[in-house]
């Protein structure tokens, strides 16, 4: 993927403004210090804003795709190009990249609703999904039916997961609000986990 800027590359720092700037070479995984150099998503740090060509850069090294953010108006950064050679910044493929499913389902798809829970949770997503219970749940927002995609997050906003939910809204809101705290889990028992491991993927936001 060849993504076109009015600048080399990506930065340390802004070129417009420092004339300092360092044109990062290679970047072998996108993080937050990545997003930070970009600067915010209105920034006009190459057309279109810099933040908004890494999120693409970021959804193709996910799956798999060698990616480069260039400068368009340079006519040598094609040849440059041809010749196998980097003209910009060069944005490594992920070692694992993602299937066609969680790809969508984490860049892609639109949440209908979200199950919020406690800030210090997590370890059950990352562990097994599956050991995920009502118990955990603090509120369900949004109205979905059962194979819905939804977001999980923490009560003070971070996002944990997307997922495919096995329970209607409704039906989850029932749940979390019985007076019998084991009712969930009794239930879960029966008809089975509220995330199926196959269909949840992980976020990094936190």
């Amino acid at each position: 993927l060849i993504i076109c800027s009015d600048v080399d590359g990506l930065y340390d720092s802004n070129p417009h403004v420092n004339p300092d700037a360092q044109l990062l070479s290679d970047v072998p995984q996108i993080n937050e210090a990545i997003f930070a150099m970009a600067g915010d998503a209105t920034s006009k740090f190459g057309t279109g804003g810099m933040n908004t060509k890494i999120q693409a850069a970021k959804k193709a090294v996910a799956h798999g795709i060698d990616t480069y953010i260039v400068n368009g108006f340079t006519a040598q950064t094609f040849n440059t190009l041809l010749a196998g050679k980097n003209p910009g910044t060069h944005f490594s493929p992920d070692k694992k990249p993602m299937t066609e499913h969680l790809h969508w389902m984490t860049h892609t798809s639109t949440a209908q609703g979200e199950l919020v829970v406690e800030n210090d949770f997590d370890t059950e997503l990352k562990g097994n999904s599956e050991d995920f219970t009502s118990n955990e749940i603090i509120a369900v927002n949004g109205d979905f039916a059962v194979g819905d995609i939804i977001l999980v997050r923490k009560n003070d906003g971070t996002r944990l997961a997307k997922a495919k939910s096995n329970y209607s809204s409704c039906l989850l809101s029932f749940i979390a609000d019985h007076d019998d705290q084991d009712f969930g889990s009794k239930y879960q028992e029966t008809t089975g986990p509220i995330i199926s491991d196959a269909n949840i993927a992980l976020l990094d936001d936190n």
